[in-house]
């Protein structure tokens, strides 16, 4: 992955992070790896923990971003996410898949969109 994709990518889950914590939401971890994957976000509101995928594009098609969660994807979050709920001792009532895309301006990285899909998948 290039040095750019990777600063766009941190930057859009600094985003995402602004964005759920100003609604409500408490951050548990970031960027939370382990062999064959990595969770983007862990937060907790109320009794659910919330797994968050975060895609960010410098384009104007929020479809693009979302469509890249695929099956495939789905299916390294959910292992990765089983890994880390065996490894900690945390009890939630409910747990959920969301996704989050952003869309930033092409030339200079401005916020143009944020979409949150809760229950993405």
């Amino acid at each position: 992955m290039t040095d750019d994709r990777v600063r766009i990518g941190s930057y859009g889950e600094d985003l995402a992070t602004d964005y759920l914590a100003q609604r409500g939401y408490h951050i548990l971890a970031r960027n939370w790896r382990r062999r064959g994957g990595e969770l983007d976000i862990i937060a907790a509101t109320g009794p659910t923990l919330v797994f968050i995928e975060v895609r960010t594009r410098r384009t104007s098609s929020h479809a693009l971003a979302a469509e890249s969660v695929d099956r495939r994807k789905q299916r390294q979050v959910r292992r990765i996410a089983s890994l880390y709920l065996s490894e900690t001792d945390l009890h939630f009532h409910d747990l959920r898949f969301d996704a989050i895309t952003i869309t930033l301006s092409p030339h200079d990285h401005r916020l143009l969109a944020l979409h949150h899909f809760q229950n993405a998948f």
